[in-house]
């Protein structure tokens, strides 16, 4: 594997020869003379956008996107960069699914010193998160009754992949290999997560969910497609308000379709209640969603209780991931609480109807870590 690279000069000059082999065209004529490291949300990959320009029988210039697995960062126990590149190849059949074009993919590390995929750059501006979309940005300076619009169309979109047939090449999603998959095998794949983000140490949330999902699994549950990641910075929207991309698979997978509207529910709450703010002024209410979501999936859905506290569970992994992550860095210490004491775990012990906990002072010090 090469030595990362780790400015922008060299960074388009190892790409840009790759990237002419992939558009097929002459790597004397393609150039880079635009890179934006500015997006630095993900988990586990760095997101650069850059432009690239070149001639074929009149000068291109085309946006992209390099989306850069990161060693020693790994949300999952396994590398996803492939993972992510099969759902996007799978999506992209369907042309109601915006999904990035696809243009590359190096698993190698040989060119930039970590594996990598480029795809086209997509049209349209995501619901902003730094600053809060329940406080500014461009769906709060919309009109109520336009805010319900643009977010019942996000849901829709959500369920458009979740109604596609997983039977039509989207195999390859299965969480768990070999084994029928369904609600049964995607929980045998979440409690092994969970069993490889806690490792040695004792998590008794995570533990009680794990019981209470194995206990309490509703029964005769769809096979759908999952996107696996729907939340309000994985989707692109026009000026109209209409869904324009679908962003970040790399918790794609096969189960409910359920999964996934508890996901945007989950996101939501997290970015009004838990942050401590007011839900913004004409979003549409828990009901409305759940119906609208089950018009367009086309049929009804259920046990929304039950994967509510699925999604707490998963984001609870998510944040103990991440706490991790910034330990075996040596940028925060081991000795923490940190990893166990995380907004998502007080609102699954509260679901759970466990003790109350409260988050610890050292997630507060993490977080001023993060932010600082």
């Amino acid at each position: 594997m090469a030595a990362r690279s780790s400015n922008d000069a060299e960074l388009s000059a190892r790409l840009a020869p790759w990237l002419a082999r992939a558009l097929g065209t002459d790597p004397d004529s393609l150039t880079i003379p635009v890179i934006d490291r500015s997006l630095t949300a993900g988990f586990s990959a760095e997101t650069i956008l850059f432009e690239a320009a070149w001639h074929e029988r009149r000068p291109i210039q085309k946006p992209f996107v390099l989306r850069r697995q990161l060693a020693g960062q790994d949300l999952l126990p396994t590398p996803t960069l492939k993972h992510q590149w099969n759902a996007m190849a799978a999506m992209a059949r369907f042309p109601h699914i915006p999904v990035p074009g696809l243009v590359g993919i190096d698993e190698t590390g040989q060119v930039l010193g970590d594996p990598f995929l480029v795809m086209e750059r997509l049209p349209g501006k995501v619901l902003p998160v730094k600053p809060n979309y329940n406080v500014s940005g461009w769906l709060h300076d919309l009109p109520e009754s336009e805010r319900k619009r643009v977010w019942l169309n996000a849901v829709r979109a959500i369920a458009r992949v979740n109604r596609l047939d997983w039977r039509d090449g989207f195999q390859c999603l299965n969480p768990v290999p070999g084994r029928e998959p369904g609600l049964d095998t995607y929980l045998e794949w979440l409690e092994s997560w969970v069993r490889w983000a806690v490792g040695e140490r004792q998590n008794p949330i995570c533990d009680a969910a794990l019981d209470y999902l194995k206990g309490n699994r509703p029964a005769n549950q769809p096979v759908d497609v999952l996107w696996g990641d729907p939340n309000s910075s994985n989707m692109l929207f026009s000026d109209r308000g209409d869904v324009t991309g679908l962003l970040d698979w790399e918790f794609a997978s096969l189960g409910p379709g359920e999964i996934d509207l508890a996901w945007w529910m989950m996101f939501d709450e997290l970015l009004s209640a838990g942050n401590g703010l007011p839900r913004l002024a004409g979003l549409p209410e828990r009901e409305e969603i759940i119906a609208v979501y089950s018009q367009a999936l086309g049929r009804p859905v259920v046990a929304m209780e039950y994967y509510d506290i699925l999604v707490w569970l998963r984001m609870a992994i998510a944040n103990m991931r991440l706490v991790d992550r910034q330990v075996e860095r040596g940028r925060f210490k081991a000795d923490n609480d940190a990893w166990l004491y995380t907004p998502p775990a007080v609102t699954l012990a509260r679901r759970l109807g466990m003790d109350d906990i409260e988050v610890s002072e050292d997630f507060m010090a993490f977080i001023t870590l993060l932010t600082g």
